[in-house]
C-alpha cells in the first residue's frame, strides 16, 4: 500500500505548479507508457521465476534455477546495452520525431525499464519462496525510491526529458 501511495504521489509533485510544465507533464506520461509496456515482459518473467523457484527443491534443481537467473539476467543486461546503442546510434532523428529537447531522457526511460525488469525477476523470486515480508519491501522500497527521484529532480528544477 505505502509503495502505490509513493506512485501516486509522483504525479501529484509533477504536475503541481513547482513541478514540470503541462507540454513536459505529457512527455513524462508518454515515458511512464514506455514503462508500461517493458512491464509486459517483467511480468512473464516474475510469474516464470515464482513457478520455477517454488519448484525448485532439490540442490541441483536449485543450481538450475540459479544458473538460469545468470543467463535470463545477462541476457537481459545484453539486450539493454543493444537497445541502448541502437536508439542512440540508429535513430539520430528520434528525439526530434519525439519532441524530446534533452538526450538523456531515452537512456534515462530505458534504464528505469532495465531496473523494473531486473526487479520483476527477483519479485519472482521472493514469491517462489513465499518470501511476502521481502516481496513487499520491494513495493514499498520502488514507490519511495521513484517519488523520491521526482521529487529532488523537481526541486532542481529538471524537466521530464531532464532539462
Amino acid at each position: 500500500v505505502l509503495g502505490g501511495i509513493f506512485l501516486t504521489a509522483v504525479h501529484v509533485v509533477a504536475s503541481s505548479q513547482a513541478g514540470m510544465s503541462e507540454a513536459e507533464y505529457s512527455v513524462f506520461v508518454t515515458l511512464l507508457r514506455v514503462q508500461l509496456l517493458i512491464s509486459i515482459p517483467a511480468a512473464g518473467l516474475q510469474a516464470m521465476f515464482a513457478r520455477q523457484t517454488a519448484a525448485a527443491t532439490s540442490p541441483v534443481e536449485k543450481a538450475r534455477l540459479t544458473a538460469t537467473l545468470r543467463r535470463v539476467i545477462t541476457t537481459i543486461i545484453v539486450l539493454w546495452i543493444a537497445s541502448l546503442l541502437v536508439t542512440q546510434l540508429g535513430f539520430p532523428n528520434l528525439y526530434h520525431r519525439l519532441n524530446l529537447t534533452n538526450p538523456v531522457a531515452i537512456p534515462l526511460t530505458l534504464t528505469v525499464g532495465l531496473g523494473f525488469i531486473l526487479l520483476s525477476v527477483l519479485r519472482g523470486v521472493l514469491t517462489g519462496r513465499q518470501n511476502f515480508w521481502g516481496l513487499g519491501w520491494t513495493f514499498t522500497v520502488d514507490g519511495v525510491v521513484r517519488f523520491g527521484a521526482v521529487a529532488v529532480a523537481m526541486k532542481l528544477g529538471h524537466q521530464a526529458t531532464g532539462g
